[in-house]
């Protein structure tokens, strides 16, 4: 009887231990798991924080790269940085490009950043207009236009300036000529 009371209250203890892993298994777990997915899933998904407004701070954002991985613009601070809006169907920021193309090469030995947000435009139309144009700067993909919003963009194209700080300096709707984009980015410079 000893014997057999004693099983009984291992069993009990063996199935309360297994009932308490599962318990936690499913309370712990799945929790945890969500979080690291979550984690995963959302480095890559449109955030942005604050709003535009030249002297002040530059909105913060994350998007999905138009080429791959992410893109965030806290890895351009501490170097002077240019955003520029567009999109593929946009005429004038077609024109832009090349523009853009000659001011990176130029000002790349100073560290500027040149980070293009393709607005409103269907990304395999962006990626092959891009390829094109052998650009090879930085390319996000703000589908959603969070981003476009947070900068208050409303027609494209539309170029941003931020020094070294994270500061909005100034920004310049419509197209640019390059006498224009690169007095904008020697204000950048001089600031740095």
């Amino acid at each position: 009887m000893h014997f057999s009371l004693a099983l009984r209250k291992i069993s009990l203890r063996f199935f309360a231990g297994v009932l308490a892993a599962i318990f936690v298994g499913l309370i712990i777990t799945p929790n945890s798991s969500a979080q690291a997915v979550t984690k995963q899933k959302s480095s890559c998904s449109p955030r942005v924080q604050g709003e535009a407004e030249v002297g002040r701070l530059a909105p913060t954002f994350t998007a999905k790269g138009l080429r791959f991985g992410c893109i965030e613009s806290s890895q351009y601070l501490g170097k002077p940085a240019v955003i520029n809006f567009w999109a593929s169907w946009c005429f004038p920021c077609r024109k832009e490009f090349s523009l853009l193309k000659t001011a990176q090469k130029k000002y790349r030995k100073y560290g500027l950043s040149i980070v293009g947000i393709s607005y409103k435009d269907i990304p395999s139309d962006a990626r092959s207009f891009v390829k094109g144009k052998q650009a090879d700067w930085s390319f996000a993909s703000d589908s959603g236009g969070e981003i476009a919003m947070s900068y208050r963009v409303r027609a494209i194209p539309v170029t941003f300036f931020i020094d070294e700080s994270g500061k909005l300096v100034s920004q310049v709707f419509g197209i640019l000529s390059q006498r224009e984009l690169n007095k904008e980015i020697n204000k950048l410079i001089k600031s740095s």
